[in-house]
Protein backbone atom coordinates (compact mmCIF):
# COMPACT_ATOMS: atom_id res chain seq x y z
CA UNK A 1 0.00 0.00 0.00
CA UNK A 2 1.08 3.60 -1.09
CA UNK A 3 0.50 5.85 2.01
CA UNK A 4 1.35 8.57 0.30
CA UNK A 5 -0.96 8.04 -2.14
CA UNK A 6 -3.28 7.49 0.21
CA UNK A 7 -3.12 10.46 1.75
CA UNK A 8 -2.81 12.63 -0.85
CA UNK A 9 -6.45 11.66 -1.68
CA UNK A 10 -7.44 11.67 1.45
CA UNK A 11 -6.38 15.45 1.39
CA UNK A 12 -8.33 15.57 -1.71
CA UNK A 13 -11.53 14.32 -0.45
CA UNK A 14 -11.64 16.44 2.62
CA UNK A 15 -11.32 19.29 0.52
CA UNK A 16 -14.03 18.20 -2.06
CA UNK A 17 -12.01 17.96 -4.81
CA UNK A 18 -11.73 14.02 -5.28
CA UNK A 19 -13.67 12.52 -7.86
CA UNK A 20 -16.00 9.03 -7.94
CA UNK A 21 -13.13 6.96 -8.76
CA UNK A 22 -10.68 8.26 -6.21
CA UNK A 23 -13.60 7.98 -3.91
CA UNK A 24 -13.91 4.83 -4.34
CA UNK A 25 -10.14 4.20 -3.96
CA UNK A 26 -10.24 5.47 -0.32
CA UNK A 27 -13.22 3.03 0.27
CA UNK A 28 -11.21 -0.06 -0.70
CA UNK A 29 -7.55 1.41 1.16
CA UNK A 30 -9.92 2.45 4.03
CA UNK A 31 -11.82 -0.74 4.24
CA UNK A 32 -9.74 -3.08 3.15
CA UNK A 33 -6.52 -2.35 3.81
CA UNK A 34 -4.22 -1.62 6.95
CA UNK A 35 -4.38 2.07 7.50
CA UNK A 36 -2.64 4.61 10.32
CA UNK A 37 -4.00 5.01 13.18
CA UNK A 38 -4.95 9.02 12.38
CA UNK A 39 -7.16 7.83 9.39
CA UNK A 40 -8.96 5.55 11.81
CA UNK A 41 -12.22 8.46 12.01
CA UNK A 42 -12.02 8.70 8.45
CA UNK A 43 -12.67 4.53 8.03
CA UNK A 44 -15.36 4.97 10.35
CA UNK A 45 -17.18 7.35 8.69
CA UNK A 46 -16.96 5.59 5.00
CA UNK A 47 -17.81 2.05 7.15
CA UNK A 48 -21.05 4.22 8.39
CA UNK A 49 -21.94 5.20 4.67
CA UNK A 50 -21.52 1.33 3.92
CA UNK A 51 -24.04 0.30 6.46
CA UNK A 52 -26.68 2.78 5.62
CA UNK A 53 -26.41 2.16 1.94
CA UNK A 54 -27.01 -1.51 2.54
CA UNK A 55 -30.03 -1.07 4.76
CA UNK A 56 -33.05 -1.14 2.89
CA UNK A 57 -36.89 -0.75 3.66
CA UNK A 58 -39.24 -3.88 4.50
CA UNK A 59 -41.13 -5.64 1.45
CA UNK A 60 -44.65 -3.94 2.89
CA UNK A 61 -43.23 -0.40 3.22
CA UNK A 62 -44.32 -0.11 -0.48
CA UNK A 63 -47.74 -1.56 -0.15
CA UNK A 64 -48.32 0.30 3.12
CA UNK A 65 -47.27 3.09 0.90
CA UNK A 66 -49.48 2.76 -1.39
CA UNK A 67 -52.67 1.63 0.42
CA UNK A 68 -52.23 4.85 2.11
CA UNK A 69 -52.13 6.93 -1.08
CA UNK A 70 -54.89 4.99 -1.85
CA UNK A 71 -57.31 6.02 1.47
CA UNK A 72 -56.46 9.49 1.29
CA UNK A 73 -57.60 9.82 -2.32
CA UNK A 74 -61.01 7.78 -1.24
CA UNK A 75 -60.85 10.70 1.30
CA UNK A 76 -60.34 13.44 -1.01
CA UNK A 77 -63.34 12.32 -3.00
CA UNK A 78 -66.07 11.81 -0.18
CA UNK A 79 -64.90 15.50 0.86
CA UNK A 80 -65.69 16.20 -3.02
CA UNK A 81 -68.89 15.08 -3.03
CA UNK A 82 -71.46 17.90 -3.00
CA UNK A 83 -73.40 15.92 -0.75
CA UNK A 84 -71.50 15.77 1.76
CA UNK A 85 -71.77 18.37 4.33
CA UNK A 86 -69.19 18.93 7.23
CA UNK A 87 -67.16 21.22 8.95
CA UNK A 88 -64.23 20.82 5.66
CA UNK A 89 -66.83 22.47 3.59
CA UNK A 90 -67.44 25.32 5.02
CA UNK A 91 -64.27 26.01 7.16
CA UNK A 92 -63.70 29.72 5.92
CA UNK A 93 -67.14 30.84 7.21
CA UNK A 94 -67.14 28.98 10.73
CA UNK A 95 -63.20 30.93 11.05
CA UNK A 96 -65.05 34.28 10.15
CA UNK A 97 -68.10 33.54 11.90
CA UNK A 98 -66.11 32.16 15.05
CA UNK A 99 -63.75 35.77 14.82
CA UNK A 100 -67.12 38.27 14.72
CA UNK A 101 -68.71 36.51 17.78
CA UNK A 102 -64.98 36.98 19.43
CA UNK A 103 -64.77 40.66 18.35
CA UNK A 104 -68.38 41.12 19.74
CA UNK A 105 -67.57 38.98 22.98
CA UNK A 106 -64.20 41.67 23.74
CA UNK A 107 -66.38 44.63 22.75
CA UNK A 108 -69.27 44.13 24.79
CA UNK A 109 -66.79 43.31 27.76
CA UNK A 110 -64.97 46.35 27.41
CA UNK A 111 -68.15 48.72 27.21
CA UNK A 112 -69.31 47.07 30.39
CA UNK A 113 -66.73 46.67 32.23
CA UNK A 114 -65.13 50.43 31.87
CA UNK A 115 -65.82 53.69 31.39
CA UNK A 116 -63.97 54.11 28.53
CA UNK A 117 -66.82 55.35 26.27
CA UNK A 118 -68.26 57.91 28.99
CA UNK A 119 -65.80 60.08 29.53
CA UNK A 120 -66.95 63.60 30.89
CA UNK A 121 -64.47 66.79 29.79
CA UNK A 122 -63.86 69.09 32.98
CA UNK A 123 -63.63 72.05 30.18
CA UNK A 124 -65.44 75.58 30.89
CA UNK A 125 -67.23 73.39 34.25
CA UNK A 126 -66.54 76.03 37.15
CA UNK A 127 -68.74 76.76 39.85
CA UNK A 128 -66.38 79.10 41.46
CA UNK A 129 -65.09 81.70 38.90
CA UNK A 130 -62.52 82.84 41.71
CA UNK A 131 -60.87 79.32 41.25
CA UNK A 132 -61.08 79.83 37.48
CA UNK A 133 -59.53 83.05 37.57
CA UNK A 134 -56.50 81.93 39.84
CA UNK A 135 -55.72 78.44 37.74
CA UNK A 136 -56.13 80.81 34.39
CA UNK A 137 -53.66 83.00 36.21
CA UNK A 138 -50.95 80.53 37.03
CA UNK A 139 -51.16 78.35 33.90
CA UNK A 140 -49.96 81.56 31.93
CA UNK A 141 -47.74 82.55 34.26
CA UNK A 142 -45.58 79.22 33.53
CA UNK A 143 -46.19 79.90 29.77
CA UNK A 144 -44.59 83.65 30.14
CA UNK A 145 -41.86 81.82 32.17
CA UNK A 146 -41.23 79.22 29.89
CA UNK A 147 -41.53 81.55 26.47
CA UNK A 148 -38.92 83.65 28.58
CA UNK A 149 -36.74 80.84 28.96
CA UNK A 150 -36.97 80.01 25.08
CA UNK A 151 -36.14 83.34 23.92
CA UNK A 152 -33.06 83.81 26.44
CA UNK A 153 -31.50 80.43 24.27
CA UNK A 154 -33.19 81.80 21.44
CA UNK A 155 -31.07 85.43 21.88
CA UNK A 156 -28.13 83.55 22.56
CA UNK A 157 -28.13 81.65 19.36
CA UNK A 158 -29.05 85.10 17.53
CA UNK A 159 -25.88 87.11 18.49
CA UNK A 160 -23.13 85.22 15.96
CA UNK A 161 -26.09 86.05 13.27
CA UNK A 162 -26.40 89.61 14.70
CA UNK A 163 -22.59 90.53 14.12
CA UNK A 164 -22.47 88.69 11.02
CA UNK A 165 -25.06 90.60 9.36
CA UNK A 166 -23.48 94.18 11.35
CA UNK A 167 -20.40 93.16 9.08
CA UNK A 168 -22.83 93.21 5.84
CA UNK A 169 -23.57 96.79 6.62
CA UNK A 170 -20.40 97.44 5.24
CA UNK A 171 -21.44 96.17 1.93
CA UNK A 172 -23.37 99.12 1.64
CA UNK A 173 -20.42 101.75 2.15
CA UNK A 174 -18.84 99.05 -0.91
CA UNK A 175 -22.19 99.44 -3.02
CA UNK A 176 -21.63 103.74 -2.55
CA UNK A 177 -17.97 103.29 -3.31
CA UNK A 178 -19.07 101.10 -6.60
CA UNK A 179 -21.36 104.12 -7.26
CA UNK A 180 -18.96 107.05 -7.10
CA UNK A 181 -17.17 104.76 -9.59
CA UNK A 182 -19.76 104.90 -12.63
CA UNK A 183 -18.05 107.21 -14.39
CA UNK A 184 -14.84 105.67 -14.71
CA UNK A 185 -16.45 102.59 -15.54
CA UNK A 186 -18.25 105.07 -19.08
CA UNK A 187 -14.72 106.13 -19.46
CA UNK A 188 -13.36 102.70 -19.53
CA UNK A 189 -16.14 101.72 -21.94
CA UNK A 190 -15.72 104.20 -24.22
CA UNK A 191 -12.19 102.98 -24.49
CA UNK A 192 -13.53 100.04 -25.63
CA UNK A 193 -15.76 100.86 -28.25
CA UNK A 194 -12.68 103.09 -29.87
CA UNK A 195 -10.23 100.06 -29.45
CA UNK A 196 -12.94 97.59 -31.46
CA UNK A 197 -13.83 100.43 -34.24
CA UNK A 198 -10.20 100.84 -34.91
CA UNK A 199 -9.23 97.16 -35.46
Amino acid sequence: MNYDRLYQLVDKYLNGMSSVTEEQEIKYYLLHEDIPEDLMPLKSQFLAYQKSAKSTLNETFEQNFWELVARKDELANVENDPREVGFGKHRGLYYTLVGVAATLLILLTVWTTSDVFNIKHTLNNYNNPALAYQQATDALSVLAINFDKGLAQTREVAKPLNTSLKMLDKVGVVNKGMESLQPVAMIDNIGIIKYNNNH
